[in-house]
């Protein structure tokens, strides 16, 4: 039988592709410490999977699509994962899916909420999203808007990428528009410094309910902007 990638008789290969420098490493950064720590205790208490021990590879995609692709590669090509497990990166992953499913790698528990990554089981079935999408997360946001807040007017704030506008489909999906009305759409780079003007274009809208679909960096400057502003 034919050898497989990342498969021997005492190891099992796994790599991930994360955020663990930049704007996003305090929130990311940890996650693969925890992937970490269970496989390690896998290894510890029941010898690994089948004899075999868990080696964990994570390298550092910056959150930039360019990066992302020299570090799958490198997984892929060079460290010959079987495997990558639990990567992270809204603007990231779907740089590298593509690849990954091309070269028939698994590409599981995938911590990027876009839809596309669990729409497209016959294209991509290498690929299998762990959390629920953002475009369901805005459909439960409109939907609890609209049967608790009815007459209230809506905006909604997000990052130009497909996290952000899955979110977005989301509300207007679950919105009653007999109930509520979007008066703003805000999007914003992931690249930007400041998100000030789309938070001063929300409050001028005249927006009650604001959903904002966000990093923790975006989110903390909205809700200071917004509370300076009253």
């Amino acid at each position: 039988t034919a050898e497989v990638p990342g498969i021997t008789d005492t190891e099992i290969i796994l790599g991930a592709d994360v955020p663990l420098s930049g704007a996003l490493a305090a929130v990311y950064a940890t996650i693969p410490q925890a992937t970490e720590a269970y496989f390690n205790y896998i290894n510890d208490t029941q010898g690994g999977v089948c004899g075999r021990k868990i080696v964990y590879k994570v390298e550092d995609n910056l959150d930039d699509p360019a990066r992302a692709i020299e570090a799958v590669r490198k997984l892929v090509e060079q460290d010959k994962v079987f495997a990558i497990v639990g990567s992270l990166g809204d603007a990231p992953h779907p740089a590298v899916w593509d690849y990954l499913n091309e070269n028939g790698v698994p590409d599981i528990l995938v911590s990027v909420g876009a839809h596309m990554f669990g729409d497209d089981p016959e294209g991509h079935p290498w690929t299998v999203q762990m959390i629920g999408s953002n475009e369901l997360e805005g459909l439960a946001f409109g939907q609890y808007i609209s049967e608790n807040l009815p007459g209230k007017k809506v905006a909604v704030l997000y990052p130009n990428l497909a996290m952000g506008i899955d979110c977005l489909e989301g509300v207007k999906q679950g919105l009653d528009p007999d109930k509520n009305e979007i008066v703003s759409e805000q999007s914003f780079e992931i690249t930007a410094v400041s998100i000030s003007s789309q938070v001063n274009n929300l409050r001028n809208s005249g927006a009650e309910v604001v959903v904002t679909n966000a990093t923790p960096g975006f989110s903390a400057q909205a809700i200071k902007q917004a509370a300076r502003l009253g």
